[in-house]
């Protein structure tokens, strides 16, 4: 039986050219692609929110800021070590491949927490 994603509120016609789409995929790639049991989608909003996570960074950095309070990302199972452990190694050399500061902090948050402090600043600022 074939693993299929549950895709309720798209139309005939988006699951059909999804489809095919990933036959096409399949046929111009050497990676085993599954049928419908995932989306690069999900790496799209994982790039865009760790692009706006290093822009960040760059930021805070320049303003010498002490603290740096990153986001986990969205879709992070997906991928190995893309937010620091902050008791391993990977910390260390998280905060040297940035140029973050040593004596910086780095404090961790979930995306949803980071959702919510963007909706806050988002506010703040379309009222000034």
């Amino acid at each position: 039986m074939q693993n299929e994603m549950k895709r309720e509120g798209e139309s005939w016609f988006k699951k059909y050219t999804s489809k095919k789409y990933y036959q096409v995929l399949q046929k111009t790639t050497r990676i085993e692609i599954l049928p419908d049991v995932g989306d690069f989608r999900l790496f799209a909003v994982n790039d865009k929110v760790d692009q706006e996570r290093m822009a960040y960074i760059d930021q805070s950095i320049g303003k010498k800021e002490k603290t740096l309070t990153l986001t986990k990302l969205p879709f992070e199972k997906f991928l190995w070590m893309s937010t620091p452990d902050i008791s391993g190694f990977h910390y260390s050399a998280f905060k040297e491949y940035h140029d973050i500061p040593a004596q910086a902090e780095i404090k961790i948050i979930s995306y949803k927490e980071w959702e919510k402090e963007k909706v806050k600043e988002l506010s703040v600022t379309s009222s000034e």
